[in-house]
């Protein structure tokens, strides 16, 4: 099962972290590196084809996960559309990055499903174990979080874990519970966008737009 899985990886993650070193601030040792990965709008390809069909590209998305990266690398699905990769790199991340963007070119051709042509593609998180105290939880959090704002700057791309990253989605989050907020606040506010004809000039008509006069940030755009 994916829970089975993950605590699989994350035991595997640790007994490797405890038994290697970590590299020093500077230094060109090796490290331990794993990409998380999560496939694009998985939901639509179950909705729209059913579940059968979205099993089957899931074992198709390991396979070529598990042909894209190195025999000694560690493949594990974590559960549902979630994968990860562990392997060793430099401390630079070069063969973590090299193998992150082929994932994403991979996993992005067209699968055969029961007949079907189906393409979805994947956003990665990159995160190496750096700190002396770091965890298996804290490396695979690390990697998790970077692939989500691989999503947030528009999917099917990979991101590379800094600390920064926690600072961006705390603030994410919190503008999103101020946003479930702001209709029973009455922030939303309407606002008409004149549309012209190009030949004539004349306004022909008008776009409605809602805006979200937020009390600290002004009006904020879409």
């Amino acid at each position: 099962t994916g829970a089975a899985n993950r605590r699989m990886f994350n035991l595997t993650l640790e007994r490797i972290l405890a038994a290697v070193p970590r590299p020093a601030a500077g230094a060109e040792d090796g490290m331990t590196a794993v990409l998380f990965i999560d496939l694009d709008d998985f939901k639509v390809i179950n909705d729209t084809l059913g579940h059968a069909s979205g099993d089957a590209l899931l074992v198709a998305v390991t396979e070529r996960i598990a042909g894209s990266v190195r025999e000694t690398d560690l493949v594990a699905r974590l559960g549902g559309d979630e994968f990860a990769v562990l392997t060793d790199d430099s401390t630079d991340l070069r063969r973590s990055v090299a193998m992150a963007e082929r994932l994403v070119r991979d996993l992005r051709a067209p699968y055969l499903i029961d007949g079907n042509h189906v393409m979805v593609t994947a956003s990665i998180g990159i995160a190496g174990a750096r700190d002396e105290g770091a965890t298996a939880s804290d490396v695979v959090r690390n990697a998790d979080l970077a692939m989500y704002m691989a999503k947030a700057n528009g999917k099917a791309g990979f991101a590379i874990f800094d600390p920064g990253m926690h600072a961006v989605i705390r603030e994410r989050q919190m503008l999103g519970t101020q946003l479930l907020n702001a209709v029973e606040l009455g922030q939303l506010r309407v606002m008409f966008q004149p549309i012209v004809a190009l030949a004539s000039g004349v306004t022909e008509g008008v776009e409605a737009l809602v805006r979200w006069n937020h009390p600290e940030r002004g009006l904020v755009a879409p």
